[in-house]
């Protein structure tokens, strides 16, 4: 199922024919279960482009009064101040007919604990995904499409009708478990990525400290995938090496499930359970598998079991980086050999991290200039150093619930923190690299150079060429902060309950000018974006409620680099 991403007229006809090109080229080459997907993916995607939207905007206003009775598939956030919740259910609203809709619950009293799977009355009023206003500002609708929601409800009041089963319960009862655990034996910035890598719960993660994993590309590690599935795997083979047969795949197949339920079973980590199966299973039969054949039909299986989820933007990513670890690990380790010959040992097993590395961030480019109009630059080098030693806290995690329950939990507490933050203290410095070389007018150019460091080497016959060649890009890369950045002035409107403001933003300033009558309380989001601009912004109000607005703004960010509203002007 694949809906509206945004895409205009020349980008809907650049990726129909790549997908295309993509569909006769995996014919070719043999690969027909990937032709049989890109060609559904065109077929989809033409269909997208005429369909008409579920619910139109026309259809209702904002702040509508609904009831929505449905199941609650997940629990986005839990915290003291409020929670954030899904709901899918019949939703019925003011001028909203009763259909089936997916939409995301933000409630501020936590008296009453929210489980996935139990059944909810949810009141409140309904509202439709936000599109940016402010120049920076974040998207909503590509939120609420990672999600798979439709709609935002603030709740006023909800009700629980049926209990969640009984494996939903206990899984809560499990992650409750776990971070009590964690809290009281790690540091709370530790205890947050401790969490978020055993379990998959990120609450306890900073949006600041999240945005940081993002950008290096090691955001990955904290979204149960493949690389969990890998490490049970390996962790169960050193346990039980002495146990070959039927018994131990059996074992490892119900382990492995039996965490994808507990963590939540995510879309990329059923794709990663259902692959890692299909390969225990084959290497006990000595069956020959084609890998990609086996991610085509994993695939399949989720679309079937959670169509919701397989156009998600977690989901999107971990298939292409899997891809490109089947199909580019071998092209690149090949051409690699040609020039610095075989390799063994130590030497063997960084060349084949290193490859798995460039892989996977080549192929999730494109996926994240889609979904995040960003590309990480020191993605490689981030995974090569940081996901070992967040590998290594996971693999350890174990060790230290068992030890903890027997009250000698503190050493391996002290190991896992001195880990955690050393791989902080390497991202900070990697993100400090990444805020200086990226530039929102010239992503594409830096992903096509990021792709040229680790490629353009693997054409070369010498040592020496190949230096030349990494050393290139990394130097264009380097100055492109040196170049002159576009001055142009964007022009943005803000149409309020209460009243507008219209504004002129460049990279040294933002002029503003708010307009609207009455005694209408504040506008906080007009508030809030004010506060959160680097450059000077200068206010004008006109109205007694635009007046009270452009004083608000001056008196909420004392001490910034905003002017007096009496001394602004829009010359």
């Amino acid at each position: 199922m694949v809906r509206d991403v945004g895409f205009g007229p020349v980008e809907l006809v650049g990726v129909l024919v790549g997908t295309c090109l993509a569909a006769g080229l995996a014919f070719l080459r043999g690969y027909h279960a990937v032709s049989l997907m890109c060609s559904c993916l065109v077929a989809a995607l033409c269909a997208s482009a005429m369909a008409t939207p579920r619910v139109g905007v026309s259809v209702w206003n904002d702040d509508m009064p609904v009831r929505i009775q449905g199941t609650v598939t997940d629990v986005v956030r839990s915290t003291p101040r409020g929670r954030t919740y899904i709901v899918e259910g019949h939703t019925d609203g003011r001028d909203l007919p009763c259909s089936m809709q997916r939409v995301v619950c933000s409630e501020r009293d936590t008296s009453d604990e929210v489980c996935a799977g139990e059944e909810r009355i949810v009141v409140g009023r309904m509202r439709l995904p936000t599109t940016p206003v402010f120049p920076d500002e974040a998207d909503e609708r590509a939120i609420a499409h990672n999600w798979n929601v439709s709609m935002v409800v603030r709740v006023s009041a909800s009700y629980r009708i049926n209990d969640a089963p009984i494996w939903s319960r206990l899984r809560q009862q499990i992650h409750r478990s776990i971070a009590d655990l964690v809290a009281t034996s790690l540091p709370p910035n530790v205890a947050g990525v401790v969490l978020a890598l055993v379990v998959g719960n990120r609450s306890g993660i900073s949006a600041e400290r999240w945005s940081r994993y993002q950008r290096t590309g090691t955001a990955h590690m904290f979204s149960v995938s493949g690389s969990h599935v890998g490490l049970i795997f390996i962790l169960v083979t050193l346990l039980l090496s002495r146990w070959r047969g039927t018994g131990m795949v059996v074992v490892t197949s119900m382990l492995i499930i039996s965490y994808v339920m507990v963590t939540g079973a995510e879309s990329p980590a059923i794709r990663a359970a259902c692959m890692g199966i299909a390969v225990i299973v084959a290497r006990r039969c000595e069956w020959d598998l084609d890998g990609i054949n086996v991610l085509c039909g994993s695939v399949l299986l989720l679309a079937i079991a959670d169509p919701w989820g397989v156009d998600a933007a977690s989901t999107v990513l971990s298939v292409s980086a899997v891809l490109g670890m089947l199909v580019l690990v071998p092209i690149w380790t090949s051409r690699v050999h040609q020039i610095i010959g075989p390799t063994t040992g130590v030497r063997h097993s960084l060349l084949q991290a290193v490859a798995v590395s460039v892989a996977a961030s080549t192929a999730i480019v494109l996926p994240s200039l889609l979904f995040f109009k960003s590309v990480s630059v020191c993605s490689v080098l981030a995974n090569i150093v940081a996901v070992p030693l967040l590998s290594l806290v996971f693999v350890l995690a174990p060790v230290f619930f068992v030890c903890s329950s027997l009250g000698v939990g503190a050493p391996i507490a002290w190991t896992m923190t001195k880990l955690v933050q050393t791989a902080d203290v390497f991202l900070v410095n990697v993100d400090a690299i990444e805020r200086i070389v990226q530039r929102p007018d010239l992503v594409g150019v830096t992903a096509a150079l990021s792709i040229l460091v680790w490629w353009w080497p693997t054409v070369a016959r010498m040592h020496v060429g190949a230096v030349v060649r990494f050393v290139l890009p990394c130097i264009m890369i380097a100055l492109l902060p040196l170049m002159p950045s576009s001055d142009r002035s964007r022009m943005w409107l803000y149409e309020g309950i209460h009243g507008t403001a219209l504004g002129v933003t460049s990279p040294t300033i933002t002029r503003m000018y708010v307009i609207g009558a009455g005694t209408w309380p504040i506008d906080h989001r007009v508030v809030r974006w004010a506060r959160s601009r680097t450059e000077r912004v200068v206010v004008v109000g006109h109205g007694r409620w635009g007046t009270r607005m452009a004083a608000w703004i001056q008196h909420d960010v004392v001490g910034s680099n905003h002017v007096d509203s009496s001394r602004a002007s829009f010359r």
